[in-house]
């Protein structure tokens, strides 16, 4: 799975909140966040957005891959199935 960001727009809520909000090439939008603890850091807090922000698309590429995850095998080798049986 492939996502790309194809836009990044950035808002201030508040005095010291800056928001990335990330539209990503299949239409979904992710957001971050980050407090701007100095005024002079804006640029700085903007990055931690955006930073957060493409985690969150990380995470939603993640949850493909791990939709297996505690999933039984089936197919098991003859070999393996004779060992357990002789060993009882």
């Amino acid at each position: 799975m492939n996502i790309n960001v194809s836009k990044a727009d950035y808002f201030k809520v508040g005095k010291k909140t800056i928001v990335c909000l990330l539209t990503l090439d299949n239409g979904h939008e992710i957001v971050g966040s980050a407090i701007n603890h100095k005024s002079e850091n804006e640029e700085e807090a903007k990055g931690i957005a955006y930073q957060k922000a493409l985690y969150q698309v990380r995470e939603l590429e993640a949850i493909s891959y791990s939709r297996t995850v505690g999933v039984m095998p089936v197919d098991l080798p003859v070999s393996i199935e004779k060992e357990v049986e002789t060993s009882s």
